[in-house]
This record gives structure tokens, sequence and C-alpha cells, in this order.
């Protein structure tokens, strides 16, 4: 068809009115096709024959099956091509988009709107403050949607947004709150409307975001969010557990969000989830991204929490885990160090401590692992510490020495040269 040369034609046909619209549906369903199945070649042919305005404009159209082709065909044009991309936006297509669903309860349409928006917000850079906050109580009403696909885009088209802090203000001023559906959403039957709802609540629970101390307040005293992200630890998605992990995170700066997670019962669950390969000698990617939150999670319990609340985690059962996932962190960071060159690097130690939730699943830098491993001593240290001044310190020894080789970890780890390990001397002194 693109041989032929026809292509100008139909986008010409879609201008056209005729009385009950059916050659424009023709016209469109052909453009249509031509874009979903082409190759990226096709589709700069299709948009270098004018395809962006002409699309953009009969999304006025009276008909609407003529509108919902065009809005997908909108979305198939940007084919992770960031320039394709940022040409449809620059052409207007944003608020086109948004008008054409105005009192439509067409599913198609509607879905199909919400899919291009994604895949143009995804794909190429940010829109301005102005047009992306314009979006976002047009995202904000999708999320009550019937329709998991449109939810889907609608949740991880504000994960891009919120991602970003010029944007946290105005999804939080909406006047409809967006976090009550969020959380409602928690308990979707689909992981990935979970994994993308997630995301938006954590991006908005950033050290950046205005007012955070009263958010997270909400969170939970009146919404109730804890007993969804225990509900969430124990689902069989190991993808969810990473991500409520890093939400989790979000939540324990201070011994009073501690003390909520306490009575949570959070820290049992992810004692277990800790524990769950304690009989290996290494990790799946995924799993240590999950340990590796746990662990973050700790290390704030430990650095902000009480003698008492550092001391229950202690009696919950954390320190033995804590020495196996040590040594299992120390057997992985000697096979990454094979393959990784100039570790020590200062942008690389930057990269390390950046602590997002989409890091890549199938991958585990060294330094993730160094990091790990010094916040477990640090935790360890604490730990002890308190167990001394507790006169509890035989209790916690014992777990430490108790035929895991983990004094042996701790006493070699002065050939890392990732910051100072003063913690390891410390637990040895002990």
């Amino acid at each position: 068809m693109i041989d032929c040369g026809v292509v100008p034609f139909f986008l010409q046909f879609l201008r056209i009115v005729d009385n009950n619209g059916a050659l424009q549906v023709e016209a469109a369903r052909v453009i249509e096709k031509v874009t979903l199945y082409g190759t990226l070649d096709h589709l700069r042919y299709v948009i270098n024959a004018g395809a962006i305005p002409i699309l953009i404009g009969v999304l006025t159209s009276t008909n609407e099956d003529v509108r919902s082709l065009a809005a997908k065909t909108l979305g198939n044009l940007v084919c992770d091509d960031a320039e394709d991309a940022e040409s449809i936006l620059a052409s207007g297509a944003l608020p086109a988009l948004i008008q054409v669903t105005q009192n439509s309860t067409n599913v198609d349409l509607i879905r199909n709107v919400t899919s291009a928006i994604y895949k143009l917000f995804s794909t190429a850079e940010l829109p301005s403050i102005e047009e992306g906050i314009s979006v976002v109580p047009f995202l904000n009403q999708l999320l009550y949607s019937q329709d998991c696909q449109t939810v889907l885009d609608a949740c991880q088209t504000l994960s891009y947004l919120s991602g970003e802090d010029e944007y946290i203000p105005a999804i939080l001023a909406l006047e409809k709150p967006v976090l009550p559906q969020l959380i409602e959403l928690l308990g979707n039957t689909s992981p990935k409307v979970i994994i993308a709802a997630l995301k938006v609540i954590g991006h908005l629970l950033n050290d950046e975001t205005p007012v955070l101390e009263g958010i997270k307040d909400s969170l939970i005293n009146q919404q109730n969010i804890l007993p969804r992200l225990l509900w969430l630890l124990g689902h069989p998605d190991q993808k969810i557990h990473k991500v409520t992990c890093w939400v989790l995170s979000r939540f324990s700066g201070s011994s009073k969000e501690l003390q909520a997670l306490i009575d949570a019962a959070i820290f049992p669950k992810l004692l277990e989830l800790i524990k769950s390969s304690d009989s290996r000698t290494t990790l799946q990617p995924l799993e240590f991204h999950v340990r590796r939150f746990i662990v973050i999670i700790l290390f704030s319990a430990v650095e902000c929490g009480t003698a008492e609340q550092v001391w229950y985690l202690v009696t919950e059962g954390f320190v033995s885990p804590l020495c196996i996932l040590l040594q299992q962190v120390v057997v992985m960071e000697h096979a990454q160090k094979t393959v990784e060159a100039n570790a020590s690097s200062e942008e690389q130690e930057e990269e390390a401590e950046e602590e997002e939730e989409d890091d890549n699943e199938e991958e585990i830098k060294r330094l993730s692992l160094l990091l790990v491993a010094r916040r477990i001593l640090r935790i360890l240290d604490k730990m002890l510490s308190i167990a001394n001044d507790n006169k509890n310190l035989e209790f916690i020894v014992h777990s430490i020495c108790d035929g895991n080789g983990t004094m042996n970890t701790i006493e070699n780890l002065s050939y890392y040269e990732f910051n100072d390990f003063d913690h390891s001397q410390n637990c040895l002194s002990y």
C-alpha cells in the first residue's frame, strides 16, 4: 500500500465529510492499520504525508468511530520515537485528545485517547508545566474507569508526571483528591495497575513534596494505607513486593512513622520476605532489589528510631537473616567485581545512592551491593550498641556467630573501596 502511493489519498479522504461518515470511517481504518502494522519507515512516510494535522483535525468529527480511530492512530505514530512524539505534542494533540472525550461514554474512544496520551508522555520529553498540569484532572477522572487498560494507562501517565517535582503540587491540589482512589487501586486484580498506583504514591511521598508530613499522616491515619501495603507484601508477584517495599521506605523517616509500621505488623512480613532465600548463597536480581529496600527501611529505623524500637527489631529476629544477607551480598559483589570496572568512581557512587523504584530488575550494580553491605553493617552496629546498653549483648552476638560465617565476612570487609567501613570494626569489637 505504501509502494502503491495511495496513503496520501486516504488521508485526504479523512477530510471529506459525507452524510453518514462512511468514507471517513473506512479511510481512518486503513490509516490505523498501516500505522499499527507498519515499520518505523512506514510510520515516517505517513507522518511526512501530513497525517498529524489531519488526524488532529478529525478528532472533532461528529462520527465517534472516526474520532476513536484517529486517537488510536496518533498513538500508533509515536512508536517509541521521541522525535515523533514531540512533533505530535507540538502540533496541539494533547488538548484535542482531552477534548474529544468530553461527555463521551464510548469505552473504545476513551481507551484509545488514554493510550495515545500515555505513549506521548512515556516517549517524549514531558511537556511544559502548563500543558502537563492541564492533563492531570483528566487522568484523575480516568482512575475511576471500569476499563482496566484505561486505568493502567492513566496511572502510568500520572507516574511519569509525579516523578517530576514540579508536577506534584498540581496533582495534590486536585479538587477531587487523587490519593484515595490510588489506594483503592491497590486492591485491583491487575498486578500492572497495582504497581502503577504504588509508583504514583511513592513519587508523591518524596522529600520535595509540600506538606509531606501532613500527607503521610493522612495516609496512615485517615486513609489506612498500611494494611493495604501489608497485604501486598503477601502478593504472589515479586515485582509488587519490590515497589511496596520502596513505598514503605518512604514511611520510615521518624520514630512516629516507625511506630506506625510496628503497630501495623509490617516488620514480621518483611522478616518473612528477607528470610525466604536464606538457604542460597546468591540472589536473583529481583530478589536482591526487594531485600535492598527492606535494608533501607531497617537502616532508617535504626537511625531515627528509639532504643525500644530498635530492640523490637532485634527481638523480632532480624539479626540472623541480615547476617546471611550480608554474606550473599559479598558473594554477589565478588562475582560482579569481575565485570565492572572503575566501580569506585564518584559518578558511580552517586548512582548507587539513587533509591528510585525503577531499578532494572535484571541488573545489579556492584556499588548497589556495596551500599547494601555498608547499611547492613550500620544496622548491626546500632543493634549491638543497643544490646550492650540493655546488657543483652550475648543475645545478639549469638545470632551473629550462629555458625553462619558472618564474623569472617565482617572481618574481611576491609578490602572494600566504598567509603569507609568503620562499622565492621565496631561489630568486631563487641
